[in-house]
C-alpha cells in the first residue's frame, strides 16, 4: 500500500462521494467491491458527514477511472455534485446577500471540510481568479481527484450565480487524461495543462449578479439536513451546539442568536439550558474554534490568516490572541513544534 494512505490526518467528508455510486452503477462497476478494494466502508454512502481519508478518496477515483475504462470519470462525477453535498453550509451559502458573500462562504467551507484541500480567490484586472491548493503529499496519481474539485467547484458556482457562467480561462497543474476537447466542452473554456496552479478565471462582473433562489427541493433538503444533525445528537445540548458551531463557523454565522434559531430556542433559554449542563455557549466556541485550529496547524500547510477566517475571527490578531490565552503560545509557534511534516512537505510554519 503506498505510504500516502496511511499518512495520518487527512479528512474528507464523505459528501464528497456525491453523485458517485450512480456514476458507478451506470459504467456497469459495482459500488460496494469498489469501496472494499480501496480500503473505504460501504457506510460512508448513507452518511455524508463520516469522515474518509483523503488519499484513499483519490485512490478510490484513480481507480474507477481505471477499472471503468472512463479517463474523464472526475468531470462526470462533477457533473453530479451540487450545493445539497455542502450540508448545513449549503443552507448559509444560499442565505448570503451576493455573489462576493457566497463565493468565499464556499471556498471557507472547502477549506474547513476537505482537509486536503483549500480554494482562495482574487479579483485583478476585472477577473476573479479562483485558486486550488493541494496540502497533501503523496505517491499517487491525483489527477481524476483535481479533475473532481475544480469541476465540482465550477458547478457549485454556476449553481450559485447562474448556469450560463462560463469561465474564460481553465489552468490544470498535470497532463490531461481525456481528449483535450472534453475538457473545453465540460469548461466551455479554454484549457491549459500542465501549469504551476490550479485555477478558474472568470469575468469579475459575475460578483455582481444576484444569487440564484435555491430551489424547493434544495431548501427541504438543508433544512431537513440540520434538523437530522440535531436529532444524531440525542439529548446532549452542548453536543448540538458544537456540532452546529463547527458547521456555521466558515459562514461567520456561529453567534449565539444563529445557533439557538437553529435549535428553535430563544437565545436566553439556550444559555440556560446550557449552564444546567455545565457548559456556556462562549466556552463551547472556543474549544471547538480551537480543536479545529490544533488539527490544521498540526496537519495542514493552510496560512494562519486563513485558518483565522475559517475558524471566525475578524482577522489573525484576534485569532493569534485567543489561541495565546488557551494554548500559552503563538499559533506559529505551536505549528512550529506539532506539525506533522511527511515526505517533501514544505515547512508550515513558513507559510504566512
Amino acid at each position: 500500500m503506498p505510504s500516502s494512505l496511511s499518512t495520518p490526518g487527512y479528512g474528507v467528508r464523505s459528501g464528497a462521494l456525491m453523485g458517485w455510486r450512480p456514476l458507478v452503477e451506470s459504467l456497469g462497476g459495482e459500488p460496494l467491491a469498489l469501496l472494499r478494494d480501496h480500503g473505504l466502508s460501504p457506510d460512508l454512502l448513507g452518511d455524508p458527514d463520516a469522515i474518509m481519508p483523503v488519499a484513499r478518496f483519490a485512490a478510490l477515483l484513480g481507480g474507477c477511472a481505471r477499472h471503468l475504462r472512463c479517463p474523464d470519470f472526475g468531470l462526470r462525477m462533477a457533473d453530479g455534485q451540487g450545493m445539497a453535498m455542502l450540508g448545513a453550509l449549503g443552507k448559509l451559502i444560499q442565505d448570503s446577500p451576493g455573489p462576493e458573500a457566497g463565493l468565499a462562504v464556499l471556498q471557507r467551507h472547502i477549506a474547513l471540510h476537505n482537509q486536503g484541500e483549500y480554494w482562495s480567490s482574487q479579483v485583478t484586472a476585472g477577473r476573479l481568479y479562483v485558486y486550488r491548493f493541494e496540502l497533501f503529499d503523496d505517491d499517487l496519481d491525483r489527477r481524476v481527484y483535481r479533475e473532481l474539485s475544480v469541476g465540482a467547484c465550477l458547478r457549485l458556482i454556476q449553481e450559485l450565480i447562474g448556469r450560463d457562467i462560463k469561465p474564460s480561462r481553465v489552468a490544470l497543474s498535470h497532463r490531461p487524461l481525456a481528449a483535450p476537447a472534453r475538457y473545453r466542452r465540460f469548461f466551455a473554456a479554454p484549457v491549459s495543462f500542465n501549469e504551476e496552479q490550479d485555477v478558474l478565471v472568470f469575468d469579475a462582473a459575475i460578483l455582481r449578479r444576484r444569487l440564484v433562489p435555491a430551489s424547493d427541493a434544495l431548501n427541504r433538503y438543508l433544512d431537513g439536513y440540520i434538523q437530522r444533525l440535531i436529532h444524531e445528537t440525542g439529548d446532549d445540548l452542548a453536543r448540538q451546539v458544537r456540532a452546529l458551531i463547527s458547521q456555521t463557523l466558515p459562514a461567520g454565522r456561529h453567534d449565539l442568536e444563529h445557533i439557538a434559531t437553529l435549535l428553535g430556542l430563544h437565545p436566553r433559554t439556550l444559555q440556560r439550558r446550557l449552564r444546567g449542563q455545565g457548559a456556556g455557549f462562549n466556552t463551547l466556541l472556543t474549544e471547538t474554534r480551537m480543536a479545529a485550529a490544533r488539527w490544521h496547524l498540526a496537519a495542514s500547510t493552510i496560512p494562519v490568516t486563513l485558518l483565522a477566517g475559517l475558524l471566525g475571527y475578524a482577522n489573525v490578531s484576534a485569532f493569534s490572541r485567543a489561541f495565546l490565552r488557551v494554548h500559552g503560545c503563538p499559533p506559529r509557534r505551536w505549528r512550529r513544534d506539532h506539525a506533522v511534516v511527511g515526505p517533501g512537505r514544505r515547512d508550515a510554519g513558513a507559510m504566512l
